[in-house]
């Protein structure tokens, strides 16, 4: 489904992580182009306020970081935005900031 929706072959798609969720599932996969983009699959029926990718009502897709069931995650997913919010905390950030996890699963 995800191949035919970016139109790339399945062959430069790689599984990069899978959650339950709701009544299904969010899938993420990697392209492998020479600059990789994350989609995520989401089959979980799960409401969101707003869609921030393709849907068709069972299935969303969406490229990372533009996670509808977390509208947070987009703000703050890029250095300069990061910096800025620390800035707003008083915290100086010493070096651009690295998403080790976002999906609690």
């Amino acid at each position: 489904m995800l191949s035919d929706a970016i139109d790339v072959p399945m062959a430069s798609l790689a599984l990069h992580s899978r959650e339950p969720l709701g009544a299904g599932s969010v899938t993420g996969f990697e392209t492998s182009d020479a600059e990789p983009l994350l989609y995520f699959v989401d089959t979980s029926a799960v409401p969101v306020p707003a869609e921030t990718g393709w849907s068709s009502g069972e299935v969303r897709i969406w490229v990372h970081p533009a996670d509808p069931h977390l509208p947070a995650l987009a703000p703050i997913a890029f250095d300069h935005a990061s910096e800025a919010l620390l800035a707003r905390l008083g915290i100086a950030a010493s070096s651009a900031p690295q998403i080790i996890a976002y999906r609690p699963g």
